[in-house]
C-alpha cells in the first residue's frame, strides 16, 4: 500500500514538474529542471521494481532509499546552480503534498 502511494505521488509530481519547464527563468534553472525530470523518471522506474513483487524486502528498501536520494539530488542541483529560490519550492510541494 505504501509503495503504491509513493508511486502515485511520484507520477503526479513528475507530471506537474514537466509543466514547470516554461516557468524556468534562465538556462541554469532549465538545466536543473531537466536533471530533475530524469531523476523522477529513474525514481518511477525504481518504484516499479518494488511493485512487481519480484524483489526482496531488502531490495525494496534499497529502491525506496534510492528514490529519496534522487529527490535530494534534485534539490542539490538547484542549490549548486544558485536557483533554488524559484522552481525547487514548486517541485518540492508537488512531492510532499497529498492530492
Amino acid at each position: 500500500m505504501a509503495m503504491q502511494v509513493a508511486m502515485e505521488r511520484a507520477l503526479n509530481a513528475e507530471t506537474r514538474t514537466k509543466g514547470l519547464g516554461s516557468k524556468c527563468r534562465n538556462e541554469h534553472e532549465k538545466a536543473a529542471w531537466a536533471d530533475c525530470l530524469k531523476l523522477y523518471e529513474s525514481t518511477i522506474l525504481q518504484l516499479n521494481h518494488t511493485l512487481t513483487g519480484k524483489c526482496s524486502d531488502f531490495d525494496a528498501q534499497t529502491w525506496l532509499s534510492t528514490a529519496l536520494t534522487n529527490l535530494d539530488t534534485c534539490r542539490a542541483g538547484f542549490v549548486e546552480l544558485g536557483v533554488s529560490d524559484f522552481v525547487w519550492p514548486l517541485m518540492n510541494n508537488n512531492v510532499l503534498q497529498a492530492d
